[in-house]
């Protein structure tokens, strides 16, 4: 059976969503095994991951941030993350603490040295001048943010894209789906 542009669209706009195979399914009309066929084919097109390991260079931005609800029983994960602002890629790392050495043990696995590294004033910053890196402190409680403004955005969209993925799922999401009609012209 061939796929109508149609069912191709909803088999695409699902798998960019993140949606579960099911609703392809239910939406498209389609096979279990033709929904997970073609999502293996998205996937296939995503860019070799070994090339995505090079390190950071140039002006690159970090920051941490805490992960999971301050009022729960569960423990918050800490996560150190670098944008490199030339290229727009990202390098994350979960951790223990906020402390020096694991804050400049990421900075040394992720970023070349010489590179300008844009920090928030936290104090395990304040050292990597002495590893060779140029460092920028902006004082967040002064209201500096415009050096680390896209580090800062890091979280914003990881935490966004988290909240998606962890909502409880309504039963009849699929009748409320709206996917945008294919004979639209707006």
């Amino acid at each position: 059976m061939k796929l109508s542009p149609r069912q191709l669209f909803i088999l695409l706009y699902c798998w960019q969503t993140k949606r579960s195979t099911e609703t392809p399914y239910l939406l498209a009309g389609v096979s279990y095994t033709t929904v997970r066929r073609w999502f293996a084919r998205f996937r296939k097109q995503l860019p070799d991951s070994s090339k995505l390991t090079a390190m950071l260079e140039g002006v690159v931005q970090v920051d941490e941030s805490y992960f999971g609800k301050r009022r729960s029983k569960q423990p918050q994960h800490i996560v150190v993350g670098a944008k490199d602002t030339t290229t727009g890629r990202i390098a994350l790392r979960i951790t223990d603490s906020r402390d020096r050495q694991p804050l400049e043990q990421f900075v040394q696995d992720y970023i070349v040295a010489g590179s300008l590294v844009a920090s928030d004033k936290w104090w395990a910053y304040d050292e990597l001048e002495l590893l060779g890196y140029v460092h920028e402190g902006w004082n967040h409680s002064k209201g500096r943010f415009a050096g680390t403004n896209q580090g800062e955005n890091i979280w914003s969209v990881t935490k966004r894209h988290a909240r998606k993925a962890v909502r409880r799922k309504n039963p009849d999401e699929t009748a409320r789906l709206s996917l945008p009609r294919m004979d639209d012209k707006s």
